[in-house]
């Protein structure tokens, strides 16, 4: 829900999340209107243990900040305001958005401030 997708955004541009942010550049996945991204694909190869979820994910945003969509495992999920004919209640957009938000977060204390 779109108090969901503020808390993304805040958590990204406000919070813990800022040092990763970049310029979309050159990004042939990036959706329309993507100008910033924080590009965690990477770890979608990390292996995981059984029953839990893959890592990662692309997460693109407007130059205002308003998320605009979530690239995850070849798939590009939008929030509710941009949603997809084939998830038209947004679930899908609300588990990538979970798992993108953990994503960061285990990048960030694994690697950014223990290794």
């Amino acid at each position: 829900d779109g108090v969901r997708d503020r808390g993304l955004e805040d958590f990204v541009f406000r919070g813990i999340g800022q040092h990763r942010v970049q310029r979309v550049v050159d990004d042939a996945n990036a959706p329309a209107g993507a100008k910033y991204a924080v590009y965690l694909g990477f770890m979608e190869g990390l292996e995981t243990r059984e029953g839990f979820e893959k890592l990662g994910g692309d997460a693109y945003f407007t130059a205002g900040g308003e998320a605009v969509g979530i690239r995850y495992q070849g798939k590009l999920y939008y929030p509710h305001t941009h949603a997809s004919p084939h998830d038209a209640e947004g679930r899908d957009w609300q588990h990538v958005r979970t798992v993108f938000q953990g994503s960061l977060s285990a990048l960030i204390t694994a690697w950014d401030h223990l290794y």
